[in-house]
């Protein structure tokens, strides 16, 4: 992964791409449901086709009283859910698949976090199991395709095993391209196989459950479906949040991690001098910054690429953040207007024994088109324990190397409870570059200079 900035070997760009007109255009994609309304029935299809309707959306889902929206998951921020109850638990109709789809080429995606408990192995977690001429749908155990006749019998069943029930997020992909299947977990290639037989007529879709009380337990976020197979670096992109050379614009910030790395040392480590928020100073909101045991209270600390001693003979080196502080660090839109790409995110702590070194904070990201608006990008808790000193790294990567976020104009840290009540924080990376605008986008990119970004830049995630 890159570790270095390259800030200004692009800013050519700006000024290269006004010059012609052109317009982005939803080819292959068929639907697209974000899921991030937050209350109400309805889940709109952003790609112009049909509207999902919730069902039970009051009562029937993993949200505050059974309601099917969560608007705070610490990954994807506003979620649609459904509780697992095959009667009473929440799901969404979101139309059909023609018979020219199922029997064309066709990619589905979508992200989900299934949970371990009330869910069937057979439950409909995407697609359909009644009420057509045979199914294809995701399961909590398999991704399943049964044409016609009546979905069984056929040569041309298959069965492919897939969804963790991890009670963690993970984005997947079936890609049908003639007659053979390809399957992606996180954007990694699965299994594939091949297949004989079609569909005789038109199968309901369906997300998180189905009308025939197929339905598990879990989150659901971003559902999207194409009449063209797509290639594993096309998946990869949107599973990134991109959706731009189908039409949507840029993606949203939040996208799944992973697990983190953590590290723990008595010696030090070696930290970024040359990252995205070097040398930047924090606005600091909530508890302020109290310079304990001779520490620091000056935010500036924590990006001038330097851990200091290991031992804390110098604490000058050192912040010790309370209970309740944010840190805010506003990127450089004067020189790149567009935003960054963050593509990894450490921090460190270190402290003379193990009574202060925990790391525990919240890391949010705000978009070029709406800087007042934070969304969750991870949520960080790592304590080592029995070294004196005690030095611990958190490494924040996308699995597929890829951007956690995009657009990005500000990013802040949002310290919850700390260890003994605060603790000692010694450096803040924020890796990444410039984003690139898409080609497409040459003539828009006049209209979004001119207008504060407003327009091409506009989030996919609706507002109300």
């Amino acid at each position: 992964m890159t570790r270095h900035f390259s800030r200004w070997t692009q800013l050519a760009l700006a000024s290269a791409v006004l010059v012609a007109a052109s317009s982005l255009s939803q080819a292959g994609l068929t639907g697209y449901w974000a899921l991030d309304e937050g209350s109400g029935v309805t889940a709109v299809n952003q790609a112009g086709g049909t509207n999902g309707t919730i069902a039970n959306d009051a009562t029937g889902g993993l949200g505050t009283g059974g309601n099917a929206w969560i608007t705070n998951d610490a990954f994807r921020g506003t979620v649609c859910s459904g509780n697992g109850n095959d009667t009473g638990g929440a799901y969404i109709s979101a139309g059909s698949m023609s018979q020219a789809e199922m029997n064309g080429d066709f990619t589905w995606a979508f992200w989900a976090n299934l949970q371990g408990s009330g869910t069937g192995g057979n439950d409909v977690v995407l697609g359909n199991r009644f009420n057509g001429p045979g199914w294809s749908k995701f399961t909590p155990s398999n991704f399943e395709w049964r044409p016609s006749p009546s979905g069984g019998g056929s040569t041309g069943n298959v069965d492919i095993a897939d969804m963790p029930r991890d009670a963690g997020w993970h984005h997947y992909a079936i890609v049908k391209s003639g007659s053979s299947f390809q399957y992606y977990i996180d954007g990694v290639a699965g299994a594939s196989t091949s297949f004989t037989g079609t569909f005789n007529g038109a199968i309901p879709f369906f997300i998180g459950g189905d009308s025939g009380g197929e339905r598990p337990a879990g989150r659901y976020s971003e559902v999207a479906t194409f009449n063209e197979a797509l290639t594993q670096t096309q998946v990869q992109t949107i599973r990134n949040g991109d959706f731009t050379e189908f039409g949507l614009g840029s993606g949203p910030a939040a996208v799944h991690l992973g697990a983190p790395t953590y590290q723990a040392s008595s010696t030090g480590f070696t930290v970024a001098n040359n990252d995205l928020i070097e040398g930047l100073s924090a606005t600091v909101t909530g508890t302020a910054l109290g310079g304990n045991e001779g520490t620091s209270s000056n935010p500036a600390v924590l990006t001038n690429g330097t851990f200091g001693p290991a031992d804390m003979s110098s604490p000058g080196e050192v912040v010790s953040i309370s209970n309740d502080t944010t840190l805010t660090y506003q990127l450089d839109l004067v020189a790149w207007p567009y935003g960054y790409d963050i593509t990894g995110i450490d921090s460190y702590s270190g402290w003379r024994d193990a009574g202060r070194d925990r790391q525990a904070f919240v890391v949010e990201v705000a978009l070029v088109d709406d800087l007042a608006t934070f969304l969750p990008l991870a949520d960080v808790v790592y304590n080592p324990s029995g070294l004196s000193p005690s030095d611990a790294a958190v490494f924040l990567t996308d699995p597929m190397g890829g951007a956690l976020a995009q657009h990005v104009g500000a990013i802040r840290f949002v310290f919850g409870a700390q260890e003994n009540g605060y603790a000692g924080y010694r450096e803040l990376d924020v890796f990444g570059d410039i984003t690139i605008v898409p080609e497409p986008a040459t003539l828009g990119l006049l209209a979004a200079a001119s207008c504060g970004l407003g327009g091409y830049l506009r989030r996919r995630r609706r507002t109300a």
